[in-house]
């Protein structure tokens, strides 16, 4: 492989609590040295039965924030990394 690193993490509930564990896992990242791998964002009702699941960069400028956080935290986006 390339050498390269990965922290994945798994988001829930609201988008306030997935906003609270992407910060956690950006500080995690950083910490262990690894690039982030932004998952899917769920949209929906809590606990509904039918969620949607939206890419970060369909709500968040990624590139953007990769650029002004680089090097001290790399991203990734979900689709990206699995390719």
């Amino acid at each position: 492989g390339d050498g390269e690193r990965y922290l994945l993490y798994s988001p829930q509930f609201g988008l306030s609590n997935q906003l609270i564990a992407l910060r956690n896992a950006a500080g995690w990242a950083s910490a262990l040295n690894r690039t982030l791998v932004l998952p899917h964002l769920v949209a929906g009702p809590p606990h509904a039965a039918e969620v949607s699941v939206v890419p970060h960069g369909s709500l968040f400028d990624v590139a953007a924030a990769a650029a002004k956080l680089r090097p001290a935290l790399r991203l990734v986006e979900m689709r990206s990394f699995l390719g």
